[in-house]
């Protein structure tokens, strides 16, 4: 077994690591006889000071240093595993639908997620027409209305369509639109 010590700079939550080597590779080490492959505990001849990172070849993973005791002589070393680290290729290689991300720029808005607060609220656009006639009534012009469920109607409960031929009366398809009689009100301002 060899085990390579280095001196990480990096936050635990980060990959790759900004890692720099100490000294040759050890060769005389000892396992501890009660230990596994998340928590081993390595005992070595000698450790430099300032070392808090290593890489074990047997168990092909590094390992963050969490203790150092000195035991009958040998340095008593207690390391974790740094899983980013370990199976960086792993994980780097990996196709995912990302549930959460930092960074606002690669939020999928069409994924639904209870932590991201998106801007809701209703954007009404009124247009007001001028001048004799906003339609040409030479030619079949039409306008569909629709409104659903949630909306301003009174029984919210239906879709209520309206389709205007500028030639005739407006008709009704399944329940009655709103009219203005004056102004329209003015649309609510959405929050910031």
């Amino acid at each position: 077994m060899q085990m390579k010590l280095y001196i990480n700079k990096t936050d635990a939550r980060y990959m790759p690591k900004d890692i720099e080597q100490v000294g040759e590779t050890i060769t005389s080490l000892y396992l501890k006889d009660e230990t596994n492959v998340v928590d081993p505990i390595i005992l070595l001849d000698d450790f430099p000071t300032g070392i808090n990172y290593c890489y074990l070849d047997l168990f092909d993973r590094y390992y963050y240093l969490t203790n150092v005791e000195m035991l009958n002589g040998l340095f008593q070393t207690t390391w974790h595993v740094d899983v980013l680290q370990s199976f960086q290729t792993d994980i780097t290689n990996q196709s995912v639908i990302a549930k959460r991300c930092e960074n606002i720029d690669y939020i999928d808005y069409y994924l639904q997620d209870s932590e991201f607060k998106a801007d809701q609220y209703t954007k009404d656009q009124y247009l007001q027409f001028t001048g004799a006639s906003a339609f040409d009534k030479t030619k079949s012009e039409y306008i569909l209305a629709v409104m659903g469920t949630g909306g301003d109607t009174p029984d919210s409960g239906e879709i209520d369509v309206k389709i205007i031929n500028p030639e005739s009366d407006p008709v009704n398809i399944g329940g009655t639109i709103g009219q203005y009689e004056t102004d329209p009100p003015t649309p609510p301002t959405p929050p910031t």
